[in-house]
């Protein structure tokens, strides 16, 4: 058939294929050597220590300019194929005093890197279950960069 030929899986999907594969010969460890994983396997608890490491860090540089606090919340797991499944987590959830809400995830979603955040009754939302361990420092900056005032 001649679509076989366009259809044909080529070596970088075959060996992307397999690398997945090898991932699940030890799904205990899955956790550990793949990042979607590990972040489904993190507690609430586990969130909220990194989340307030982030805003203790973040009001100890600019003192009153935001109000933050660590609350309850959840983490959608999938949209197109766990649409309804949520996990319990913790959240960051800054309410700058200088600029709207919708202005500072803006300023976020602009920085480079980037730092993806939701809008909930006025307050920036950050779900730390989504940020890499070692990326705290990253989002940290980000933010003391986007909560200055524009020049």
């Amino acid at each position: 058939n001649p679509l076989a030929r366009a259809l044909r899986t080529d070596k970088l999907t075959a060996a992307g294929l397999e690398a997945t594969l090898r991932l699940f010969q030890n799904p205990d460890r899955l956790p550990e050597t793949h990042p979607l994983y590990h972040m489904l396997s993190l507690t609430p608890t586990s969130v909220e220590a990194r989340a307030r490491a982030v805003g203790e860090a973040l009001g100890a540089a600019v003192g009153e300019t935001v109000a933050w606090e660590v609350r309850p919340d959840s983490s959608q797991v999938g949209s197109g194929s766990l649409p309804e499944a949520q996990l319990p987590t913790r959240v960051l959830a800054l309410s700058p005093r200088e600029m709207s809400a919708e202005e500072l995830s803006a300023r976020l979603r602009q920085h480079e890197p980037p730092v993806v955040a939701r809008i909930h009754k006025d307050a920036v939302l950050l779900d730390f279950r989504t940020v890499l361990d070692g990326e705290d420092p990253v989002v940290l900056e980000a933010l003391l960069a986007c909560l200055k005032p524009a020049p």
